[in-house]
Parts: C-alpha cells; sequence; structure tokens
C-alpha cells in the first residue's frame, strides 16, 4: 500500500537568516561575475572520459540538487545552472577548463579531478569560492 506523503512548504534558499543573504554575492546589491537578475551560473569540473571516469556520477548529483534548488524558486529568485566540463583527468584540459570557468561562474562546485592542482592557484587568486578544488 502507497502512502502519499504531505507536500513539503516553499522554501526559500538559502534561508533568510543565512548570513551570506547580506553580501553582494546573493541579493545583487553587487557585479558578482556569473550572477544576473534571473541567474546564477556555477562550474563543475569532473573526469567522464580519460584512463579514470569515477566522477560522473558526481556530475549527475549536481544537476540534480541545481534542479531541486530551481524547483522550489532558486536562490533569491535566480535560477542555478551548472557548466560541467570533463577534464579527462589531463592537466592540460583542467587548466583549459578552469581558464574557461573562473572568469564566467559564481562559484566551482563539487570539482574533482586528480589533476584539478592545474586549477587550484586560478581559483584561489580569482577569489570566486571552490568546493574541493
Amino acid at each position: 500500500m502507497e502512502v502519499a506523503l504531505p507536500a513539503a512548504p516553499p522554501r526559500r534558499y538559502p534561508p533568510p537568516n543565512d548570513d551570506v543573504a547580506g553580501t553582494s554575492r546573493w541579493n545583487g546589491g553587487g557585479t558578482a561575475t556569473g550572477v544576473t537578475a534571473t541567474e546564477i551560473k556555477v562550474g563543475q569540473i569532473y573526469v567522464a572520459t580519460g584512463p579514470v571516469s569515477p566522477s560522473t556520477g558526481q556530475v549527475r548529483g549536481a544537476q540534480a540538487y541545481v534542479n531541486y534548488v530551481n524547483s522550489i524558486g532558486g536562490v533569491y529568485g535566480r535560477k542555478l545552472s551548472l557548466d560541467a566540463r570533463d577534464d579527462s583527468l589531463d592537466p592540460t584540459k583542467d587548466a583549459s577548463a578552469c581558464a574557461a570557468l573562473v572568469p564566467t561562474t559564481f562559484a566551482l562546485v563539487a570539482s574533482q579531478s586528480t589533476a584539478v592542482g592545474a586549477c587550484a592557484p586560478l581559483v584561489k587568486s580569482s577569489g570566486i569560492p571552490g568546493s574541493a578544488v
């Protein structure tokens, strides 16, 4: 027997009391890279091809979370978009993907590759948020 669960109430993400709510990166008070009035663009570098391809599930998980956040109204009304780049575990491709993403995205999220070391200095010097970079 299936039991229907009640619908979750609509939520804002991040919650209104989140510390980042007052920063220009979230509320549009500044000119954050990758943020427009309607969109927040995040980037991801992962390994889908090459000698090892362990992180294809990682990009699917990131996209699922982006879809979830968008389904509840986005982040302060802005939809998230994910620009995921395969670096094939090649340091040259990693550096190229990073160079393309850093100037156009708000943050790098869940990026994982053993070649990601080529990207870390650029992320650090740019000041954009990066997770697992």
